[in-house]
């Protein structure tokens, strides 16, 4: 039980799976053990972050830099805590610093595609989308990001392309559904759009 390193496997694989609250108490756990466990300090920042305490998970992650834990789960965290809390320029300083050294991380390229969406520079965003499906034109979260952004700049062709490229890579992609039902509506064709949405219902029971 006092096995820290098997009791944070079990708090990461919880956190995966959605199940925070058994996270929680296997977090607890380490840090009543170690109070400085830094990565179950990041995953008890995370799960503040879930309950939308977004300034004591920064604390957290800050602290955990302060005391010379800056590896990328810690600075890729905190630039997601940063990007709920708006301070753009700091989430992009610390994905940039990770980028660096993992430049095609497909994970660390979307996070910082997801910055730029935030601050509405959709061209920017849609850039690291393409930079993303240059990397591995399969990897369906870059056509998911592309689908989104593409959507939000009122580009509802391209939106389009994106959303069908989805379902094409995997026909049961709730998403893929969702973003295309977007994309009808917001072009008129509300018979496909019901039909799309109920589509994306089907594969995603939950959202």
């Amino acid at each position: 039980p006092d096995n820290i390193d098997y009791r944070y496997s079990m708090a990461y694989l919880y956190f995966d799976k959605k199940d925070f609250a058994k996270a929680q108490k296997e977090v607890d756990a380490i840090l009543d053990i170690n109070p400085d466990h830094p990565q179950s300090k990041v995953l008890k920042a995370l799960l503040a972050a879930q309950n939308k305490d977004f300034i004591g998970a920064q604390k957290i992650l800050e602290d955990n830099i302060k005391k010379g834990f800056d590896d990328d789960f810690t600075k890729i965290s905190l630039s997601r805590i940063y990007t709920e809390l708006n301070i753009f320029n700091k989430a992009e300083e610390l994905v940039n610093n990770v980028i660096g050294h993992n430049p095609d991380n497909l994970n660390y390229l979307s996070d910082l595609a997801e910055i730029y969406i935030k601050e509405k520079n959709y061209d920017k965003a849609l850039e690291f989308a393409d930079k993303i499906l240059a990397i591995n034109p399969n990897y369906i979260l870059g056509n998911i990001l592309g689908a989104k952004t593409a959507l939000l700049k009122q580009d509802y062709e391209l939106a389009k392309d994106y959303a069908q490229e989805v379902i094409a890579l995997d026909i049961n992609c709730a998403q893929g559904y969702y973003y295309l039902a977007l994309v009808r509506e917001k072009t008129n064709d509300l018979d496909e759009a019901i039909e799309c949405m109920k589509r994306a219902i089907l594969h995603d029971l939950n959202n």
